[in-house]
């Protein structure tokens, strides 16, 4: 089952989620190149979620909306692992002992 928490609220992004303003109240480069600022003008360019690789964890994932928010989706148990080369993969919940491997 996942939850999930709409809008700025969102507590794990922490203070890197707002962008940066420059003495001038535009925003700086810096804060173009966060991960948070890719992904957000992205889901506005494609109208689609994005989510954000670095927020990833086992058991959450964090998207950024075409309306400018985020949402962060959390399951109770961990629903994906890390790979070898650093990728994420559903963990296979089908898999059983082989009783004569024991």
């Amino acid at each position: 089952m996942a939850v999930m928490f709409l809008g700025s609220a969102l507590p794990a992004l922490g203070a890197g989620a707002a962008p940066a303003l420059a003495d001038d109240g535009a925003p700086s480069a810096a804060a173009d190149r966060t991960a948070e600022s890719r992904a957000s003008a992205l889901a506005v360019k494609t109208g689609e979620r994005v989510a954000l690789d670095v927020r990833t964890t086992e058991s959450s994932q964090v998207f950024a909306n075409p309306d400018g928010t985020f949402a962060q989706e959390m399951n109770a148990a961990p629903v994906r692992a890390r790979k070898n080369d650093g990728t994420w993969a559903p963990i296979h919940t089908t898999l059983v002992r082989d009783a004569s491997r024991a």
